[in-house]
């Protein structure tokens, strides 16, 4: 799934909202963040890991964190495939999965998040 977001980005030290962006995944590979005409960062996704929290998607890349908020946060986890996240967002994937025609439930992607923190040993999620 490859789209496109907007949303905020903030450091998780900063109050307030953070600035607005425009994240793009259209391309499959990379995680593109913009905010107007400034490029933020391009990078693989296999260089990112993304964390799914209460108070956004933690995103840790070159020894660095930023929190991400999006207009779509169930489509941004499902585009990034974080299964793992707190219970309102796993409810909200598991709804917009069946919506898609994916026809998975809730506790299935209770399942995955911990399958694929085992097997991959990389965090996805609270």
């Amino acid at each position: 799934m490859a789209e496109r977001f907007r949303g905020r980005l903030r450091l998780p030290t900063e109050g307030g909202p953070g600035i607005q962006v425009e994240i793009d995944l259209t391309d499959d590979e990379h995680l593109r963040v913009r905010s107007g005409e400034v490029e933020i960062g391009d990078w693989e996704l296999s260089e990112v890991t993304v964390k799914a929290g209460e108070d956004g998607f933690h995103l840790f890349v070159e020894g660095e964190e930023a929190v991400v908020t999006t207009d779509d946060d169930p489509g941004f986890a499902i585009a990034l495939k974080v299964w793992n996240a707190p219970p309102l967002l796993r409810r909200r994937i598991s709804e917009r999965m069946r919506q898609l025609g994916l026809g998975i439930r809730s506790g299935d992607l209770e399942r995955l998040g911990r399958v694929a923190q085992v097997s991959t040993g990389r965090f996805s999620g609270c």
